[in-house]
């Protein structure tokens, strides 16, 4: 699982599916990322960086590609 981006989720004061609306995936997607059975590209861990306003390192997703 990955904590990191769940905490931001969190922190943000947001659900999961507003997290995942806002960076234009489906909730299923995201689901899939935080429980780490899917990779995000670097199109949606950039979208997911800027809908909860923090770096992709932070997320725990390492440097930007």
């Amino acid at each position: 699982m990955n904590i990191k981006l769940l905490v931001a989720i969190k922190q943000a004061g947001k659900r999961q599916g507003e997290v995942a609306s806002e960076a234009g995936m489906s909730d299923s997607k995201l689901s899939l990322i935080v429980n780490e059975r899917r990779e995000a590209s670097p199109d949606e861990r950039r979208e997911l960086a800027r809908v909860l306003r923090t770096s992709q390192k932070a997320l725990g997703f390492g440097a930007a590609a």
